[in-house]
């Protein structure tokens, strides 16, 4: 038996926790620690939709975002004749 043909198996270890969920705990403690810094009023009216919506889209992969974004954009716009 020729042991070399498996040389280009790759055998590790996935990590327990999903990247896109490790992604977004950084992203909220980011947020949590520019609250601090800045004034609430700021942070809650302009930077918490941007955030919310920019970790959203990176979760799924920025081309599924805007797929499902424009999808949701046709539903409420759509005007019945």
């Amino acid at each position: 038996m020729d042991k070399s043909g498996f040389d280009q198996l790759f055998f590790e270890r996935k990590p327990r926790i999903p990247k896109r969920t490790i992604f977004l705990a950084v992203l909220q403690i980011g947020f949590a620690v520019i609250w601090r810094l800045l004034p609430i009023q700021v942070l809650f009216w302009v930077l918490l939709p941007v955030i919310c919506i920019l970790g959203w889209a990176a979760s799924f992969g920025w081309r599924t975002a805007l797929r499902e974004f424009r999808f949701w954009l046709d539903q409420i716009t759509r005007e019945e004749y």
